[in-house]
């Protein structure tokens, strides 16, 4: 049986901590960013050398690397929230029944990488609510290999108790309260979606 060490107790409990969205520990999130292009599997039955993985990792390194990682993704966010526009959610049918209105981003390229794009549907969903607008933020994005695909991918995050699953259930797809997206390629067309932009 391997020895617990204080590295890998310290770095268990970032993982914990950015886990369960608490980002309670110092440079937590910058720690959370080091370990992610690593794409450890945590469950141990899945992969039972993570520990052992772990171990031979030094915390402030990571928060090093990870601090880099994030600068990089705020520049990016930020260049995204400047081509941000408003749209009516669902369209005509989203108006019929009262969705209302908040602010999209079509991303391409590096935004489309998923802890990116979650970052950037928050800030939307902040830009929004700072509008007067519904404080749901929503990141249109087309997935690797869907070349030739006339439909988006729509990603949603919102803020407080706003749900997001009414909007992505009625195109078929799901998640939660705060964060939901299309689990089906190809459900929007990109023609209907183009008609979800406010006039």
């Amino acid at each position: 049986m391997m020895e617990v060490t204080q590295t890998l107790r310290s770095l268990m409990a970032y993982v914990q901590d950015a886990d369960f969205w608490h980002w309670r520990l110092p440079h937590s999130r910058a720690c959370s960013a080091g370990l992610a292009p690593l794409k450890l599997e945590y469950d141990a039955a899945k992969n039972p050398g993570v520990f052992d993985a772990l171990a031979d990792l030094v915390p402030e390194d990571l928060i090093e690397q990870g601090r880099a990682a994030l600068e990089q993704e705020g520049r990016l966010i930020a260049a995204a929230l400047d081509a941000a526009f408003r749209v009516d959610l669902g369209g005509a049918a989203g108006r019929a029944v009262g969705w209302g209105s908040c602010l999209v981003v079509h991303a391409e390229g590096d935004v489309v990488a998923s802890g990116t794009r979650s970052a950037l549907g928050n800030a939307l969903a902040e830009r929004s609510a700072a509008a007067g607008l519904r404080p749901i933020g929503v990141v249109a994005y087309h997935e690797a290999g869907w070349h030739g695909c006339e439909s988006v991918k729509l990603s949603l995050r919102s803020l407080g108790g706003e749900d997001t699953t009414t909007v992505t259930q009625a195109h078929g797809g799901g998640g939660h309260r705060n964060a939901s997206s299309h689990l089906v390629s190809c459900l929007v067309a990109v023609s209907e979606f183009e008609g979800w932009r406010s006039r």
